[in-house]
């Protein structure tokens, strides 16, 4: 879900490739000029409805999905989630109709992008205080949403000893995501803003986009490594019902050791012979 957020941009190249496709070869004057203006040689209907539907679509889609999420487990965090894919969407939309208003578009990308970058700090990768100046205590969100799972003993020392998981990274990594964090999250709300605003030229235009894509995929790759850390050392979306993950070293000793017992357990029960003794009745 969060994935398809950053494919708004390349979503909305799709329209300009079958506009040229579609149009005329050679392409006359008129279509050479729109190209050396817009980009591209879709109309103004393209430009000021269909790219920002496209564009918006993905964060529609996610502020569903958090409503869904809110209904099922009635938390309110799910509801904050909701604003942040609002406030995404609104960047889409005060582009597209006051896109000649530029105060007016900075500064709804100025709290669309802090607010995305907060969120992305503080929920998805789990780092606070704790995690980046003192001891790194997780709080298990299952121990919340589990209901009875939990027997008495559980209880019981989830109000006596809180849950303490050692994060996997050294925290200069954390600073310096969260650094990397917030300025790939302040240019890619440039990709959100028609192209036009951000440039005249358009060989300006396709080196800016082609730089903030890649920009992108880094800052992605980097969200979900953190992200999965956080879900496997806090359980953060509270889909497991204990805090506890086995490792791959521990299934394997434990399938060699059930393997070694039945093949110990084979040849107590075999003949000299390699055959099978009857089991004596009691």
């Amino acid at each position: 879900g969060d994935i398809i957020t950053s494919l708004a941009k390349p979503l909305q190249d799709v329209p300009a490739a079958i506009c040229y496709l579609a149009s005329t070869h050679p392409q006359p004057e008129e279509s050479v000029e729109m190209f050396a203006h817009k980009g591209d040689t879709c109309s103004y209907r393209t430009h000021h409805v269909l790219l920002p539907i496209i564009g918006g679509l993905p964060y529609v889609f996610r502020a569903m999905q958090c409503l869904r999420r809110y209904r099922d487990t009635r938390e309110t965090r799910n509801l904050w989630n909701f604003g942040k894919y609002m406030a995404s969407l609104l960047v889409v939309v005060v582009s597209s109709v006051w896109y000649e208003h530029p105060y007016i578009v900075i500064v709804v990308s100025v709290v669309a992008t802090v607010y995305a970058g907060a969120w992305d700090v503080t929920l998805d990768w789990g780092l606070g205080g704790h995690e980046l100046f003192g001891g790194n205590v997780v709080h298990d969100r299952a121990q919340d949403l589990g209901g009875g799972y939990q027997s008495e003993q559980m209880a019981a020392t989830k109000s006596t000893q809180p849950v303490v998981q050692e994060r996997h990274f050294p925290r200069p990594v954390y600073m310096l995501c969260i650094a990397i964090d917030l300025l790939a999250r302040s240019t890619w709300a440039l990709t959100l803003l028609p192209i036009t605003i951000v440039s005249e030229s358009l060989t300006g235009r396709v080196i800016l986009v082609s730089l903030i894509s890649s920009i992108e995929i880094v800052r992605r790759s980097m969200w979900a490594v953190l992200r999965i850390e956080h879900e496997q050392v806090a359980n953060a979306s509270g889909f497991r019902a204990l805090l506890w993950v086995p490792s791959k070293l521990h299934v394997l000793n434990t399938a060699t050791n059930g393997s070694a017992m039945l093949a110990s357990e084979r040849r107590s029960n075999s003949g000299p012979l390699g055959m099978r003794q009857p089991l004596l009745d009691a």
